[in-house]
């Protein structure tokens, strides 16, 4: 996404995110729900052919929808995925009923992660996961991210009181990263695949981890009205399951193509110092996609 896009959409998602919301019926939710969901799952499904050489027949099937989703076309697949997210905002706040108050308070959330996105960027060419999942080590970048969101779930402004939001916040700083390592223990079971089944393997587990914690978050009953549960279980397991893909990935990277300890230290000062493009093309490595 140029800067120019990313200006203009974040604008739009904040406007989005911040516009009071009227009850809708269960019909409209389910239609405006399948939108991203659908955008964002088209990009999953791109995902798991990345190392598919051509002239596999399933891959030639789908082959022009892929090559739509990693950039061809008139109209950009970047462009209809911003659009979905502006639609899922909506959603969002109006599928589980989240007051006002509460998108007022996290507002800030969108352009400060546009402006650190256009920072990372201009940087080390990264964008803003790529950057940190390279610039930190796995247990820091866990335990960073579970720290940012445990802060906004125990001091955004709710109707809800604050031990739940206490209790929310607690659950979220211990699972995150737990979670992350369990799946990272997978690594040697991931990297003894054939080198184009990795992609694949690191998105089912990834898909997997992320699954089970939403089950055990909406299972601990932190919330007493069903969509707040719900949304609690999206919140952890989206969380956990993006935190495994990027550590995970990363993670096969440094052992399918025999990367020390040292030489993933250089990769990461690497990624902080160069602005000549990404750290791994001045490794000539060939990545698994960070999905």
């Amino acid at each position: 996404m140029d800067t120019a896009q990313l200006v203009i959409f974040t604008a739009i998602w904040t406007f989005i995110w911040t516009l009071p919301t009227r009850h809708v019926s269960r019909l409209f939710e389910l239609i405006i729900g399948l939108i991203p969901f659908t955008a964002f799952g088209l990009r999953v499904f791109a995902g798991f052919f990345t190392d598919v050489p051509p002239g596999d027949p399933v891959r030639d099937f789908v082959g022009p929808l892929i090559d739509w989703v990693n950039g061809s076309g008139i109209l950009s697949f970047q462009c209809v995925l911003d659009a979905a997210v502006a639609v899922g905002l909506f959603w969002f706040a109006a599928a589980f009923n989240i007051p006002r108050q509460s998108r007022l308070g996290t507002a800030w959330i969108i352009p400060a992660i546009a402006v650190t996105n256009c920072l990372t960027l201009y940087v080390s060419g990264l964008p803003i996961e790529k950057f940190f999942a390279l610039a930190l080590p796995s247990p820091v970048l866990s335990f960073a991210v579970a720290g940012l969101i445990s802060a906004i779930i125990r001091w955004t402004p709710s109707p809800l009181t604050t031990d739940t939001r206490q209790n929310a916040a607690i659950f979220i700083l211990i699972t995150l990263p737990v979670a992350t390592s369990l799946a990272l223990l997978f690594s040697p079971l991931v990297t003894s695949l054939p080198i184009r089944q990795q992609a694949q393997a690191t998105s089912l587990l990834t898909l997997g981890v992320g699954a089970l914690v939403a089950v055990t978050a909406y299972q601990c009953h932190l919330f007493t009205a069903t969509r707040s549960k719900l949304l609690f279980a999206l919140i952890a397991g989206v969380s956990v399951g993006a935190l495994a893909s990027l550590s995970l990935a990363h993670r096969v990277n440094e052992q399918s193509y025999g990367l020390s300890s040292t030489d993933a230290g250089s990769m990461r000062t690497h990624c902080i110092s160069s602005s000549n493009g990404p750290a791994f093309l001045s490794l000539n490595m060939k990545p698994i996609p960070l999905i």
